[in-house]
């Protein structure tokens, strides 16, 4: 999403950019492994027996409240740094904020609605993968 902002807003890729991206990965990664940690103590917690999806959806609707504001208050303080930088007519710091702000909207998302039906698919075709050997033998 970063990318694609700064080739439609036709923004120079420099060291902002980098900051940008890194900033955002480690962000939308950290908002990662809270869900994928919280599945794994779902999944103690429920047993083998349940389906993934199932587990995810527990797991993803008890860690949903945390991410949302996370990313809520992590956009608040963002926002008020654009708004600053606005006021001060400082341009670098504006052409860091505002692609943050994009960026932690996005990465919020991809936590929430991308990376857990990729690991239920992952771990769905694993599963039958494992049940396909097992008949084969």
């Amino acid at each position: 999403m970063i990318y694609f902002m700064y080739v439609i807003f036709r923004w120079p890729i420099d060291s902002n950019f980098i900051a940008v991206v890194l900033m955002i990965l480690g962000y939308s990664l950290n908002d990662t492994i809270v869900i994928y940690d919280r599945v794994r103590e779902q999944r103690k917690l429920m047993g083998r027996k349940i389906d993934v999806g199932t587990v995810f959806n527990v797991s993803s609707t008890k860690t949903m409240r945390r991410t949302i504001m996370t990313s809520v208050t992590t956009l608040v303080a963002i926002l008020t740094v654009y708004i600053v930088a606005s006021i001060f007519n400082i341009a670098s710091v504006k052409g860091f904020a505002l692609p943050m702000m994009i960026g932690v909207i996005s990465g919020c998302y991809s936590s929430l609605c991308i990376a857990g039906p990729l690991w239920v698919i992952w771990q769905t075709k694993k599963a039958q993968k494992k049940a396909a050997a097992k008949e084969f033998k």
